[in-house]
């Protein structure tokens, strides 16, 4: 079983990294979010007490991460965006999405596929958003300021992940669902629903608890070892270089400027 629950981490770690550009595995509310706007109501990630309570609301509130944009196509306003603006942004999106897992949960009606499944795709706009942001960052244009943070965040989010997939409760009304899944009429419902599935078993929801805990120590360690190996071929490909002599062959070149 030791083994089966390695292969298992791992192999879902190699599916879903391409995609999300990270170590993290893949919840249902990462997968396809591009549009969203940010609920105000909800209670703040950060919970200032005393005097700093009004400062924390009006950090989180000027957050442009957290802002409604007003820009072409609501393209990232990445003039604005700042370092420091990434960890309080992801903080009140966690927050924000675990709350919406949770209403799902709570609900006392039977599971269905609309109060169930597009329930939980229709979470973590918010967080989708700000994590497509920063890894496209860390991809294309990193500094040693994201790579410290992301080392920080991406274990957060690995934990917010296995929390969702291992909460016992929303698989059971996942898999009520899925026994249902040919009473669905379009391919479109089945093949949300089949994805929504298998997404929960690759991450261990149908694994004994003892299993579970091995299978969430594997892959917090991922989660730090997949960015420390992406660190390491990025400063490799920065140190290499090649010095070519063409003297020999510039006879053939007399009528090429030569840059």
């Amino acid at each position: 079983m030791k083994k089966t629950v390695t292969l298992l981490a791992l192999m879902n770690f190699l599916t879903f990294s391409a995609f999300a550009q990270d170590g993290a595995p893949v919840t249902p509310a990462m997968r396809t979010r591009t549009e969203v706007k940010t609920d105000e109501r909800r209670e703040p990630a950060i919970r200032p007490e005393g005097r700093e309570l009004k400062a924390g609301l009006r950090n989180i509130k000027e957050n442009p991460l957290l802002m409604e944009w007003d820009t072409p196509f609501q393209t990232p306003p990445f003039d604005l965006i700042q370092t420091d603006h990434y960890m309080p942004a992801f903080k009140y999106a966690l927050r924000t999405a675990e709350q919406e897992v949770n209403d799902i949960v709570e609900v006392k009606l039977a599971p269905t596929f609309e109060n169930t499944i597009v329930a939980l795709e229709r979470t973590g706009t918010l967080l989708t958003r700000i994590r497509k942001i920063f890894f496209n960052m860390l991809s294309c244009n990193t500094s040693p300021e994201l790579q410290k943070l992301a080392q920080e965040i991406n274990p957060v989010l690995t934990e917010y992940a296995n929390k969702i997939y291992h909460n016992k409760a929303l698989f059971a009304k996942v898999n009520e669902v899925y026994k249902m899944k040919d009473k669905l009429k379009s391919d479109e419902d089945r093949m949300l629903l089949d994805k929504t599935y298998r997404a929960f078993i690759a991450n261990g929801a149908g694994l004994p608890e003892t299993e579970k805990e091995k299978f969430r120590e594997i892959t917090m360690k991922l989660s730090k070892l997949t960015l420390t190996f992406g660190e390491n071929v990025l400063a490799a490909t920065n140190a290499y270089y090649k010095t070519f002599d063409i003297s020999c062959h510039l006879n053939r070149l007399q009528n090429i400027r030569l840059s």
